[in-house]
């Protein structure tokens, strides 16, 4: 059943990403559906990358900027070249919001420098893991090609093995040199600073641990530990201890 965004009585309280996709099943796909019946089915839709709403973190504080209702679509490089332009002025004249559209080998070339992402254990240690977290969270609304579903989901899959348990000993190292051994020496020589950096370090790695035994990318350090809460391993009672 769909939600009239309309008739909301309190939209201040609803998450960005709810708004976007109450946004997307009664604005957008209707008209889509009305005018522009003939790119429908090459298209994807949701809302991914960029912003707190798309993780789901947004709250009062996150709509003093990029607050306005948004949806992005989704299209091959084909489609693109054949419909973008049309595409684009139909939206401009139909539509009040924001709506991105994207080339689906330009988002991802954007995200992670591949156009299809990281294939291989080289490919990936190029790539930041916040920006793969980027290009994953969010939601997919509707792909009816399935080729940005498709790579997708091949990137949520995590980092092959042999990468995984290399960056798993990195940060189970570092985490020890900090919190075991640094962490006591500084203590005993009482320099405040220096006594927080080595905490701070620690946190750090902790994070990156968790992540990486739940098999998730970490997303950018301000919501590093916000990302803990929904990690069925360790995640909430570690959002709690720390």
């Amino acid at each position: 059943e769909k939600n009239n965004i309309t008739n909301s009585t309190d939209l201040k309280n609803i998450k960005g990403l709810e708004l976007s996709k109450r946004y997307f099943y009664d604005i957008v796909l209707p008209e889509f559906e009305k005018t522009l019946f003939d790119i429908l089915p090459l298209c994807a839709f949701g809302l991914v990358g960029e912003g707190s709403e798309c993780y789901g973190y947004d709250d009062e504080f996150s709509r003093d900027h990029d607050s306005e209702d948004r949806c992005m679509i989704f299209l091959d490089d084909e489609t693109y070249f054949h419909y973008g332009a049309k595409l684009a002025k139909c939206l401009k004249e139909k539509f009040r919001e924001k709506i991105e559209i994207w080339r689906i080998s330009t988002f991802y070339r954007l995200y992670t420098a591949y156009s299809e992402g990281p294939k291989t254990i080289e490919e990936y240690r190029k790539v930041e893991e916040e920006y793969l977290s980027a290009a994953t969270n969010g939601e997919v609304f509707l792909d009816n090609r399935g080729d940005f579903t498709r790579i997708r989901n091949r990137l949520l899959e995590h980092y092959p093995r042999d990468l995984w348990l290399k960056r798993l000993a990195y940060h189970l190292n570092f985490l020890a040199q900090s919190g075991q051994y640094n962490y006591q020496r500084v203590f005993k020589r009482k320099d405040k600073v220096a006594l927080q950096l080595t905490l701070n370090e620690f946190i750090q790695h902790y994070i990156q641990c968790i992540h990486l035994i739940n098999r998730k990318y970490t997303p950018f350090y301000k919501w590093s530990a916000k990302s803990l809460e929904a990690l069925p391993i360790m995640g909430r009672q570690s959002r709690v201890a720390l």
